[in-house]
């Protein structure tokens, strides 16, 4: 293995692989990124507002649904509830005491 620093990483010259990372960062599951392709447009922006959001700790995340439609320019809730259902019937995130969780074959945080 050819190991060395790239922008304070340490990485795997010969593959690209990132072995310990300097900064935090967010992992999207390459193997699963298709299922994202047919998701309507507001599921697809609340999946990175989830990414956003999420913590390093967890994945638990509360959607604020009034900051939701202001950052998106939706006028009711109505729409975000069915991004939201969009992402729960594709299995992509869960809803858990409120928060809603998402499945970690998706994303991950400073994970490698």
């Amino acid at each position: 293995m050819n190991v060395g620093k790239v922008n304070g990483d340490i990485v795997d010259k010969d593959t690209g692989e990132i072995i310990k990372a300097r900064h935090r960062f967010t992992k999207l599951g390459n193997d699963y990124v298709c299922d994202l392709y047919n998701l309507p447009v507001i599921a697809y922006n609340l999946f990175f507002y989830i990414s956003k959001k999420m913590n390093y700790k967890g994945q638990a995340v509360h959607i604020d649904i009034s900051q939701c439609m202001k950052e998106f320019g939706y006028k009711n809730r109505v729409s975000i509830y069915k991004g939201i259902n969009a992402l729960l019937e594709k299995k992509i995130i869960t809803k858990i005491n409120g928060f809603y969780v998402v499945n970690d074959k998706y994303l991950t945080k400073n994970k490698i």
